[in-house]
């Protein structure tokens, strides 16, 4: 395979499963489900895919039952797409996010703005995502919705694209 890539980037799709939990002085905070056997503990404890809630209605009114979901005891799924960075991406923002500082000796010192670029990552390499408002409305990313987030949605989301696009540390022993 060649090194040099299609400049036309093929999408990476993620999918992260959460649940909403009300804090106790108001909010909401965010509990990420990290693997399939998490998930089925979570169904195991009375928790219902939001996915699955539409069929579960239908099987109910076909029973002539009544079906009702704690909005406590929901799974939620968030879909994202990325493009990861390619060498000119990359450096711009490395670019962009490098700070300059004096020490009181008159020493110059170089340093990477670790949270800049994380946001400036999020922000170029974040395409599209499943999100609705309150009135079920599609929910563009833009630069100003991605700053709205949650800070540990944010977080998530972005590490779980950087496990799925950077090299394990343990590959670059060898």
């Amino acid at each position: 395979m060649s090194v040099l890539l299609h400049p036309n980037k093929s999408l990476i799709h993620l999918e992260h499963y959460y649940i909403e939990k009300p804090r106790r002085y108001g909010g909401i905070s965010f509990t990420f489900i990290n693997n399939l056997q998490e998930l089925e503990k979570y169904k195991a404890d009375g928790f219902v895919p939001e996915d699955d809630i539409p069929r579960l209605q239908g099987e109910a009114q076909a029973k002539r039952e009544k079906f009702e979901v704690d909005p406590s005891k929901v799974i939620r799924r968030i879909q994202t797409d990325w493009t990861p960075l390619n060498w000119r991406e990359m450096n711009n923002i490395y670019s962009a996010c490098m700070r300059q500082t004096t020490t009181v000796d008159g020493q110059v010192n170089i340093d990477l703005d670790v949270i800049r670029f994380r946001d400036q990552k999020l922000k170029s390499c974040l395409k599209g995502w499943n999100v609705k408002d309150d009135s079920n409305q599609d929910v563009p990313v833009t630069t100003q919705n991605i700053d709205i987030l949650a800070p540990e949605v944010a977080q998530r989301l972005l590490e779980d694209f950087e496990k799925v696009t950077e090299v394990p540390e343990e590959d670059l022993k060898n």
